[in-house]
């Protein structure tokens, strides 16, 4: 193993983990990894993806007892449906003032497929009294989620249940980053274009991690498309898992079950049909209903990270992340916390 703390931290800025397994913040500091599973059901179509769906709600329904975090978007609601009548259903709620508040579209998802809500609130004071534990657990700094879902998987623990599942993943998988397969990008166009934090505006000897673009980059283009069902596709479920396995929870992701069999269809998405296989399904599951608007995950980082004087450690430049944006705020908030607490 190589001790870096320097290039796990631009790894991070670049990919919101360790992308190379080989290095290590600290002696004895050992991330969490996430391995993407084997044998994944093949999908051709959205009648498919409704039965694979189906079948991975149902296994983890006999495997123990679930619930459902429940969102405002199509992913979480096409699951609700696949839930018994009567199921647990979570929705998070930052509590801060003008924050997004998506309790009211997924209460709406709830009634309509018969579940028992329940709304959880979301504070500054959780992510205080839950980060440590969750950088200590995940042994690398961690998203910005991680603290509300950690809370939510304690509170589903309280209740009895074993397992939470979840609709992340379709988004990696089916085509719902837009932004990012909306053209073609060559290599360095895309690194430029992708970075979280650029290493080096940051860090006093930042690095830009390379490898993991060039293993999709051929013929003068960047597959997107690839790129993110390897990088952010090991990335994503790594924070549900820290944050649940904390709390002694199963995380369960039924998309994460599925891949796509075919090539995406990349003018159907530059054309406005992002997701499109799983919007067919929804809109057949949910006829009379029209598009819910898409929001990530609500975490009210404008709110909570508006007074951040930036870093202070000697390997970032001083101030670093005062100006930046309320994620890379928290970014760089978080990483100079998990050095704090490893590195010498």
């Amino acid at each position: 193993m190589i001790v870096d703390p320097v290039y796990c931290a631009s790894s991070f800025f670049e990919f919101r983990m360790i992308e190379d397994f080989n290095h290590i913040f600290a002696p004895g500091v050992f991330p969490r990894r996430f391995e993407i599973p084997q044998n994944r059901t093949p999908v051709h179509d959205s009648f498919e993806l409704e039965t694979a769906l189906r079948k991975a709600v149902s296994d983890a329904l006999q495997s123990g007892s679930c619930a459902l975090m429940l969102s405002s978007g199509i992913d979480s609601a096409i699951l609700a449906k696949m839930m018994p009548e009567g199921s647990k259903a979570y929705t998070l709620r930052c509590c801060a003032p003008g924050a997004v508040d998506e309790t009211a579209q997924a209460k709406i998802f709830a009634e309509t497929c018969g579940l028992d809500h329940e709304i959880i609130d979301i504070t500054w004071d959780d992510y205080v009294r839950y980060t440590p534990s969750l950088l200590r657990h995940m042994g690398q700094p961690i998203h910005s989620i991680e603290p509300q879902i950690h809370k939510a998987a304690l509170t589903a623990k309280a209740a009895g249940f074993d397992t939470l599942i979840f609709g992340e993943t379709a988004d990696i998988i089916y085509g719902g980053h837009s932004i990012q397969l909306c053209r073609e990008f060559g290599l360095d166009e895309y690194i430029d274009y992708h970075n979280f934090i650029d290493p080096r505006s940051v860090l006093k000897e930042g690095v830009i991690i390379r490898d993991a673009y060039e293993r999709h980059f051929a013929d003068g283009r960047m597959d997107v498309y690839g790129f993110l069902n390897d990088t952010h596709l090991r990335q994503s479920p790594n924070s549900y898992v820290n944050s649940c396995s904390l709390a002694g929870i199963r995380f369960a992701a039924p998309y994460l079950t599925t891949e796509l069999a075919v090539p995406l269809d990349l003018d159907r998405i530059r054309s406005g049909e992002n997701k499109y296989l799983v919007r067919e399904l929804f809109h057949r599951l949910y006829p009379d209903m029209g598009q819910p608007k898409k929001l990530p995950m609500p975490r009210a980082l404008a709110q909570w990270m508006a007074d951040y004087e930036g870093a202070t450690r000697q390997e970032f430049y001083p101030g670093a992340g005062r100006d930046m944006t309320p994620d890379q705020k928290w970014y760089i908030y978080i990483t100079e916390m998990f050095m704090n607490m490893v590195v010498d």
